[in-house]
């Protein structure tokens, strides 16, 4: 599984996954993932380059060992990428379904800071 399951439009162009060279970069941290990015000069999503992301990230989560992947693939490829740990926010312990957790208003409180300051 990659970052979409729909394609994705690149500059320059890939007509085939043979066209999107890539290189691992492996892991600094034991408990994260090494990452796919590409090798340089990297290709520029060009759809999402004026479109604001988070990518938020609660620390029991399964994505929390390989977001930063995602996020370190988008920046380079152009994306403007907010990324937040909600460890680094003193939330620890969240999984992946942060909705149904006991402090889901916190949580929600973090997006809709961000929406208020990010999407115009």
């Amino acid at each position: 599984m990659g970052i979409t399951d729909i394609p994705l439009t690149y500059d320059p162009i890939v007509n085939s996954s043979s066209d999107l060279l890539t290189i691992e970069i492996p892991s600094i941290n034991e408990n994260r993932s090494s990452c796919i990015l590409q090798q340089e000069p990297a290709r520029t999503l060009i759809h999402l380059v004026n479109i604001p992301v988070l990518i938020e990230t609660s620390e029991a989560s399964y994505h929390a060992i390989y977001d930063h992947c995602t996020v370190d693939f988008l920046r380079q490829a152009g994306v403007k990428v907010d990324f937040i740990r909600l460890e680094d926010l003193g939330i620890y312990g969240n999984d992946h379904m942060q909705m149904m957790e006991k402090n889901n208003l916190h949580i929600a409180e973090v997006l809709h800071k961000w929406i208020i300051k990010n999407v115009h």
